[in-house]
């Protein structure tokens, strides 16, 4: 076989993949029942609405299409769910992207290697090929990696904002305010990401008829931040034992700020030994410049 005809049969096995991919996502098809009923649930991270699939485009599709599938994925695939409520983050956006990605390494590749049979007339397929699997993998994995990341310094962030909101409630509390009257009016003060997520997460547990502290056990289960637990717990001693917690939220914000405090110090020291190796690279050719004419008159 001619390079010439590997390259029309190279272009015609992606253009039927293309095909049937464009097929699946943008040909209407009759709606489940199932799937209809489930866009009928709350939305976060972990659900897709219906308008998000209709309208949200291509990445929405296909995300929404493997959400369908495999739900929060199986246990070797490792889904940042926790990571992606804390960005707000909606799980099929997530899929979609991780999706694209992966078509960009692997196709990429391939095209590369037929355009350069098609000029230069030799056929070298499993190069690219071989590469476009490792770079399709590498692709696909890059947004865990990435929502990671950005989650480790929201997550920071927030924790920040927990200890200012530890403060508010202890000044609501020794104000004479009533506890969930407490936890609501602190959490009004700012606007900033971490106040509205506890607004709406106290609004949710009052409309649901909870306690505001267990809705705050939740939100800290579900964002993985383990100070709110501990504003829920001192605020339960309060509602469910009457106990004075003025003390506790005081020493509990003390503590959380040593504690940044202490990681902010330890970044800092790691950061200050990473500047040594590049100051040695540096001096190193001006210390041989000094010793090199003792060493040859040696």
């Amino acid at each position: 076989m001619s390079a010439a005809q590997l390259a029309l049969l190279a272009g015609a096995v992606a253009a039927f993949g293309l095909f049937l991919l464009v097929r699946e996502v943008a040909v209407p098809r009759q709606a489940d029942l199932t799937d209809a009923m489930s866009r009928l649930r709350p939305t976060g991270a972990g659900t897709t609405t219906g308008a998000d699939l209709s309208g949200g485009g291509i990445q929405s599709r296909l995300g929404g299409l493997l959400h369908r599938r495999i739900g929060t994925g199986p246990t070797w695939l490792q889904v940042p769910v926790r990571d992606l409520a804390l960005l707000q983050v909606p799980l099929h956006a997530f899929y979609g992207q991780k999706i694209l990605l992966g078509i960009f390494g692997l196709v990429t590749p391939a095209l590369l290697g037929i355009a350069t049979t098609v000029i230069s007339g030799s056929a070298a397929f499993a190069l690219p090929a071989v590469f476009g699997v490792f770079l399709a993998v590498a692709l696909f994995m890059a947004p865990d990696i990435l929502a990671r990341q950005q989650a480790a310094a929201s997550r920071e962030d927030f924790s920040r904002a927990v200890g200012a909101y530890l403060e508010l409630v202890a000044l609501e509390r020794v104000g004479g305010n009533s506890v969930t009257g407490s936890m609501t009016a602190a959490a009004q003060v700012a606007q900033a990401a971490p106040f509205r997520r506890i607004r709406e997460e106290l609004l949710r547990a009052r409309l649901a008829g909870q306690t505001p502290w267990k809705g705050l056990a939740s939100l800290s289960e579900e964002l993985g931040v383990p100070e709110l637990a501990d504003v829920a717990d001192i605020m339960r001693l309060a509602g469910e034992d009457s106990a004075a917690v003025y003390d506790s939220l005081r020493a509990r914000a003390r503590s959380l700020r040593l504690a940044m405090l202490t990681a902010e110090h330890g970044r800092a020291g790691a950061a200050t030994a990473r500047t040594v190796i590049p100051n040695t690279v540096l001096l190193f050719p001006y210390i041989v410049m000094l010793l090199l004419p003792a060493l040859l008159s040696v």
